[in-house]
């Protein structure tokens, strides 16, 4: 908190708490109230071919979401906490444009698990006092697909859950409330589950969240080892399906 008073500052890892919500920001540029809140993504992009939208809509692709909502609870959360602060949104990214000007960077660091958590990755740099060369990262301002994502217009409505139809912060309370009460909270089947994050790895013996959600609202005798409407191959329909 010492750290935000100051007028120019940057901060790695700048902690940020605005009532039940707590966030750490990856890099907190700060000159007076103008401040550009970065967030770190490994993944590339292009800044000639930019594929943030669909060719042919206004709608946010479906594999940049995820990276997008990240970032914009991150903004929302700062500017509750600091109204008076010009917050600005970017993502770091991999520019798949620019070339690498010093060899064998790649063998500069090495991926091994967490300590604490071995199911977990950390990368660890063992390059030694070595020039890592010209940059190779972009940092992309995404302060329109943050307005876009506050404003409920960042998904085809027909793709829509009944969270995605809530207020962004309303939808943000509606978390915190059942992650501090330590309830279920009910998700609708639908497409999206598809690219469930929940399914279970059958050799770690965990639970699946996935499995459970289905069960739940199709029948006891659902189970993730059968076929299902998801494996059918070049299947325009599954919605239809499922419904």
């Amino acid at each position: 908190n010492d750290q935000l008073k100051k007028d120019n500052i940057a901060i790695y890892e700048a902690a940020i708490q605005f009532d039940q919500f707590f966030i750490r920001v990856d890099v907190l540029n700060k000159n007076g109230n103008d401040v550009e809140l970065i967030e770190v993504k490994a993944k590339s992009f292009n800044p000639i071919d930019t594929d943030f939208k669909y060719k042919r809509s206004k709608y946010i692709r479906p594999g940049w979401r995820p990276y997008l909502f990240d970032v914009a609870f991150q903004t929302w959360v700062t500017k509750q906490a600091f109204p008076d602060w010009n917050v600005t949104p970017y993502l770091m990214l991999a520019d798949k444009t620019k070339v690498t000007t010093e060899e064998g960077l790649n063998q500069l660091f090495r991926i091994k698990p967490n300590e604490h958590d071995p199911e977990r990755k950390e990368c660890e740099y063992i390059g030694g006092d070595m020039e890592l060369g010209e940059e190779i990262l972009i940092k992309v301002d995404v302060s329109e697909l943050v307005e876009q994502i506050w404003n409920g217009e960042a998904i085809p409505p027909d793709d829509k859950t009944k969270d995605d139809i809530l207020d962004f912060g309303e939808r943000a309370q509606k978390y915190a409330k059942h992650y501090k009460n330590d309830t279920k909270l009910e998700t609708s089947i639908g497409v999206h589950c598809k690219d469930c994050e929940f399914k279970s790895n059958r050799k770690n013996g965990k639970k699946s969240g996935y499995e459970e959600c289905w069960k739940s609202q199709v029948g006891g005798h659902f189970s993730e080892d059968e076929p299902h409407i998801f494996d059918l191959w070049d299947n325009r329909n599954k919605e239809d399906f499922i419904n």
